[in-house]
């Protein structure tokens, strides 16, 4: 078990460790909002499916994108930066959802006072207490930061790896739409963007996340 612990904290000691550590927090807080705050009426394995890949495309593309600076402590900022950004559009999600069984979407906010009502002074009522699982994350971090279990890496991360990663998120995205199509034939007719702002399938709530 120690083993494994230390191969752990040495591979998260790494630039692309650290990058998909904060992925894979990221995707974990994913499914607790999909299974405690959502309703998406998920049914069958192909859904299921579907639902377990789709936070990993654009978490990938985002947190990603820190991989192509070079200065230690500006990528992990950068990175950091992404992922708290992450972190608060879902959270804002799950607390939107409970008063308004809706999601936040940028039509959402530019149209209706509703967000702001639903996300201002009255939001702290809406909290609950498991939504520390929301937050759990950060002192933890921050704790093995502080105790050096986990180091800052000062490599530089090859601009040719750095573009695979983005090669490879932007991979997954392409697929995770097409295997959406196959379950929704009318997802890419009917208008991408217009289906994330109106529709109120399962597919749309998943990916007005991302959106």
């Amino acid at each position: 078990m120690k083993k494994i612990t230390k191969n752990l904290l040495n591979f998260m000691s790494t630039r692309l460790g650290f990058v998909l550590s904060l992925l894979t927090i990221y995707w974990l807080k994913t499914m607790w909002a999909y299974t405690v705050d959502f309703n998406l009426d998920i049914q069958g394995a192909y859904q299921i499916f579907l639902a377990l890949i789709n936070p990993f495309p654009i978490g990938l593309l985002l947190i990603g994108l820190a991989l192509y600076i070079k200065p230690t402590k500006l990528f992990y900022c950068v990175s950091t930066a992404i992922y708290i950004m992450l972190f608060v559009w879902l959270v804002s999600n799950s607390i939107y959802y409970r008063e308004f069984t809706d999601f936040v979407t940028v039509n959402t906010m530019l149209a209706s006072s509703k967000v702001s009502a639903g996300l201002g002074a009255a939001a702290m009522e809406l909290f609950r207490p498991w939504d520390a699982i929301y937050i759990i994350d950060f002192p933890i971090l921050g704790w093995l930061f502080y105790k050096k279990y986990i180091r800052l890496d000062h490599r530089r991360f090859n601009f040719r790896a750095s573009f695979a990663v983005t090669s490879l998120s932007a991979m997954l995205f392409s697929a995770n739409l097409f295997l959406a199509e196959i379950d929704r034939p009318e997802l890419l007719t009917r208008g991408f963007f217009k289906l994330l702002c109106r529709s109120r399938s399962w597919s749309s709530c998943l990916s007005r996340l991302q959106c």
